[in-house]
């Protein structure tokens, strides 16, 4: 059975490197919880390119896991089609603690390194229900991608970013029911001028009734805002 390689490690002024690009005179490691582990470049002519600690230690953190999270850090870009955008990092870090205390496996930065959006990286495990509720409760923009499918980044819901949402919708539905009412407004105030226009042009007591009621309506609301 094919067995998964580490495919990255981090050189000696903290690049992440894949095994393609190595530098023999360089020294590599990984990450574990902040602790460094000695990376060996296995670059043998019959055996497939990888990174191995010495002496075959565990490293402590699955190789899927780990070559994922690394990839999203070296490559510092990504497409999300469920929103159908492309996200471009300036800086990225890995293990980052929210200002909820909740740890996001990588982090992308901007170039004024203002936080842009954090990604989840799931392999055998998923994102617990309480680490779920406080992401979305969070001002932060996050993302997830599985192991089993790296190409496919989704979107972690958001709370503030759905409230955006919703007041963006709510404020553009409002706004065209407005229009809408104010157009059928106009639409019968002008049919019931020219209804009454009409009737002004009437000969005969009908139509100088009409007129004497118009002066009397005239005079009513003269009489009743002098009064204010």
């Amino acid at each position: 059975m094919y067995e998964v390689k580490y495919e990255y490690a981090i050189d000696e002024f903290g690049v992440y490197t894949h095994i393609k690009d190595v530098d023999k005179n360089k020294n590599y490691h990984l990450l574990v919880y902040g602790d460094k582990i000695d990376m060996i470049p296995a670059m043998g002519e019959y055996n497939q390119w990888h990174f191995r600690t010495k002496n075959s230690k565990y490293a402590g953190m699955s190789p899927q896991h780990w070559n994922l999270q690394a990839k999203l850090i070296a490559e510092k870009t990504f497409y999300c089609s469920q929103l159908d955008i492309n996200v471009v990092a300036h800086k990225a870090n890995r293990e980052y603690e929210l200002s909820n205390g909740r740890i996001v496996d990588v982090v992308y930065f901007d170039s004024n390194n203002d936080f842009l959006c954090g990604i989840e990286v799931v392999h055998t495990n998923d994102i617990n229900r309480e680490k779920q509720q406080d992401l979305y409760n969070s001002n932060y923009l996050i993302f997830k991608v599985y192991t089993r499918a790296p190409g496919r980044i989704t979107y972690v819901n958001n709370k503030k970013i759905e409230e955006e949402i919703f007041r963006e919708h709510y404020t553009k539905g409002t706004q065209k029911f407005i229009e809408s009412e104010l157009s059928l407004c106009k639409s019968y105030f002008e049919e019931e001028r020219e209804y009454r226009n009409k009737l002004f042009e009437i000969n005969g007591k009908e139509g100088e009734l009409i007129k004497e009621c118009r002066e009397l309506e005239k005079e009513y609301f003269t009489l009743m805002f002098s009064q204010n």
